[in-house]
């Protein structure tokens, strides 16, 4: 928590535009979606599609199981699991998750490792990029010092405070 108001302060100071987009959103913070699986399970869906398709498919998912564990997505069958809107690909994906997250899923765990080294514990799963690890880095751990620049979700609001609603490059 003492780092996000921390990064607030800074950020404002340091840049009109983020100064007023603070201020519009004063209060608003940054919080753990949860455990571990959780949060990867979360990440994995929204693997290049648009936060609103990887929303329905995410409301589907819980609408069936409730809360994603990993117990719950085993008790599936891969096809009830695509009829969520998964692809056969995103479906093994799951799968190695489901089977990897169960002795790793607290946040314990995670919590003394360095960025990279998170970083190269998940990209060596079956599904998981450096923008998976780095979802997880952010929305689970709550590690500061990240920008995804590969996420169109980061790239499109950028463009439009910053270029002139074009959306820019990653090493702009």
């Amino acid at each position: 928590d003492l780092y996000w108001e921390k990064a607030c302060k800074d950020l404002a100071k340091q840049d009109a535009v983020l100064k007023d987009l603070i201020k519009v959103h004063s209060g608003q913070k940054l919080q753990s979606r949860g455990d571990p699986f959780y949060c990867m399970m979360r990440a994995l869906v929204g693997q290049q599609i648009s936060v609103k398709a990887a929303d329905t498919i995410w409301k589907r998912l819980e609408n069936r199981v409730g809360r994603v564990t990993p117990s719950a997505l085993a008790k599936l069958k891969d096809n009830e699991i695509r009829a969520f809107g998964f692809s056969e690909r995103k479906v093994e994906y799951a799968r190695t998750l489901q089977e990897y997250f169960p002795r790793r899923n607290t946040l314990r765990y995670w919590e003394n490792k360095e960025d990279d080294e998170v970083i190269a514990e998940l990209i060596a799963l079956r599904g998981v990029g450096r923008w998976t690890a780095e979802m997880f880095l952010i929305f689970c751990l709550l590690r500061p010092n990240h920008l995804p620049t590969a996420d169109i979700g980061l790239l499109k609001p950028i463009g439009r405070h910053y270029y002139k609603d074009t959306r820019p490059t990653e090493a702009q």
